[in-house]
């Protein structure tokens, strides 16, 4: 028992964080946005935008960059990804 115990610290989970799909740590949506997160949202954000949806993704845009949680920058990429599935 003791050694799963040691595992888990070891790789730096807990058993009180979530987990995405892949198995990775997954921020709270209450975490603060911090820089990388924000600028590969942007930078995907803008790719779309003039690639794929010619300029439908201003807004989208707009709200990363002012962003304040994790919780919010998941809901523009949620309105982001049905836009694209249209």
């Amino acid at each position: 028992m003791d050694n799963m115990k040691d595992a888990s610290n070891i790789s730096g989970t807990s058993a009180g964080t979530p987990l995405n799909h892949q198995g990775e740590q997954r921020l709270p949506d209450h975490s603060r946005v911090d820089t990388s997160l924000r600028a590969s949202v942007v930078f995907a954000l803008r790719v779309y935008n003039t690639q794929i949806l010619e300029g439908q993704l201003r807004p989208h845009i707009e709200r990363a960059l002012t962003a304040e949680t994790v919780g919010q920058m998941r809901q523009i990429v949620a309105s982001a990804d049905r836009l694209l599935h249209k």
